[in-house]
């Protein structure tokens, strides 16, 4: 049960960790929204359709935006009780900073069960329906070409005819004639018709209902043969899918889909390849959500602090983390991803271990945890002591001559005993001050703290879009295209 400062710390944390979750989602979705509704409605694509594809893309966002949100949160929550000195007095009550872990374990547990249920079930079910609906649309478009009253002969080998639209889609009162085979041309005619898609398999057939085929024989007879049931026709899946292919990717497959193809590739007649992507990804759907039990850690260590000012760098401090989180992970997967490539060169899969590929994605973890545990163990026994560690050596002191003093000097009276016996006349002349217009003192404090939240906020989202770059492209030094050194320039230009 939670008691009155679980409570209070929790009121804290989530208002910043809602807002933080909104705006990484919304900075994070809006370039592939802006980019996919621009080419969807340029196609004619229908509003409600459109709203069901960009909604799609937001699972693929929360993935990352959880653990982010969860650290920033925690930061700004934090960083308000330590910028109103209630931080002090919780540590002045005898209250440790282990005893906040509670609630922030707490915490961290539901953003973890949140950020796993997106890797393990809401990416994957996301992709599958996207596709579902780009064929879909794919379906409609070539129902929409072929108009009634018309011959279409876009279908090699086939001509379609068909008298009128049916209002449950397809068409009625169909005509097909198959030219394959010259000087024998196949007519079969129908009262319904509609195309059938099966983008898993890249097959297109077209499903008549209560017809007649007629074919003719070598004798100049016609053979009939009528149906009643659904009787297919496999047309030319190229003519309508073309060249547009969307393959699952390896952060949007099942466990089961990564560990299939892991599998394949170390059978393969033509020879092994290394599985090391299928593996890091499998670990990378349970390292990413323990993420948010590292960063809890790592908030509450940095959260807790002095300074007046700790509630707006926490955002800053929060994208710092991440991107050395993120740093790591990278590294790793570039050094498994050069180990396992070497071996593959050389044949030696057979023999080798796959623990280096296991681990990739929780080097990061593993670090920045221990950094986390150091960083709060600190927090707890030296924070309200000052840094303890004392210098032995004496600070040097400044020259007496350089030292200001009160006690004026013997020429001083004397010159001023003097004075009054040769009665100096003292002429003052006052001339007109220049006002120049300076802002005043409420002024100053307004622009500054504009300033540094406009700074902070500055620096938090080009940090947000340089994580975001450098995920979208880590692709390609996973798989050999680039390499790091080339990807940080491009993230510097």
């Amino acid at each position: 049960m939670l008691r009155i400062l679980d409570r209070y710390v929790l009121r804290e944390i989530l208002p910043p960790f809602f807002l933080s979750l909104l705006i990484f989602t919304f900075v994070l979705t809006l370039p592939p929204v802006m980019r996919d509704l621009e080419r969807l409605v340029a196609k004619g694509v229908p509003w409600d359709f459109a709203v069901r594809i960009i909604a799609l893309l937001i699972p693929q966002a929360l993935g990352l935006t959880i653990p982010m949100a969860t650290l920033t949160g925690i930061l700004i929550g934090l960083g308000r009780l330590s910028s109103d000195r209630e931080a002090v007095a919780m540590l002045a009550c005898g209250v440790s900073p282990y005893r906040l872990l509670r609630p922030l374990l707490a915490f961290g547990l539901l953003t973890t069960g949140a950020t796993a249920y997106v890797m393990f079930q809401g990416i994957p079910d996301a992709n599958q329906r996207y596709r579902e609906i780009t064929w879909e649309l794919v379906s409609k478009r070539v129902e929409t070409d072929v108009q009634p009253r018309v011959f279409f002969e876009d279908f090699p080998n086939y001509v379609l005819y068909s008298r009128d639209v049916a209002p449950e889609g397809g068409w009625k009162d169909v005509m097909v004639a198959d030219t394959s085979t010259p000087g024998s041309t196949k007519i079969m005619m129908a009262s319904r018709g509609r195309l059938v898609l099966n983008p898993e398999a890249r097959r297109v057939d077209l499903v008549l209902t209560n017809g007649t085929q007629y074919i003719p024989s070598d004798k100049g007879e016609t053979q009939t043969y009528t149906f009643a049931d659904n009787f297919r026709v496999s047309l030319d899946a190229d003519s309508v899918f073309g060249n547009q292919q969307l393959p699952r990717q390896l952060t949007e497959k099942t466990i089961a889909d990564l560990r299939a193809d892991a599998a394949l590739k170390l059978n393969r007649k033509e020879g092994a390849l290394s599985p090391h992507p299928e593996l890091i990804y499998i670990q990378q759907k349970f390292s990413i959500p323990m993420a948010c039990l590292v960063f809890v850690i790592i908030g509450l260590a940095l959260g807790l602090s002095s300074a007046r000012d700790s509630k707006m760098a926490g955002f800053v401090v929060a994208f710092a983390v991440v991107f050395a989180y993120y740093g790591i992970m990278e590294l790793a997967v570039q050094h498994t991803r050069g180990h396992y490539k070497t071996i593959e060169a050389a044949g030696g899969l057979g023999q080798t271990s796959f623990l280096l590929a296991n681990l990739a994605r929780w080097w990061p973890n593993i670090i920045m945890g221990l950094f986390g545990v150091g960083a709060l163990v600190w927090r707890d026994r030296f924070a309200h002591r000052g840094f303890p560690v004392s210098l032995p050596v004496a600070l040097p002191r400044l020259p007496a001559g350089w030292r200001s003093t009160s006690t004026p000097s013997p020429h001083a009276g004397a010159t001023g005993a003097g004075g009054a016996a040769r009665k100096n006349v003292v002429v003052v002349v006052r001339l007109p001050r220049l006002r120049l217009p300076v802002p005043g003192l409420l002024d100053r404090y307004i622009s500054t703290l504009y300033l540094r939240l406009a700074g902070l906020s500055f620096l938090g989202l080009l940090g947000l879009f340089h994580i975001s770059t450098f995920l979208d492209k880590s692709e390609k030094v996973l798989k050999g295209d680039a390499s790091i050194g080339l990807l940080l320039q491009y993230l510097l230009y």
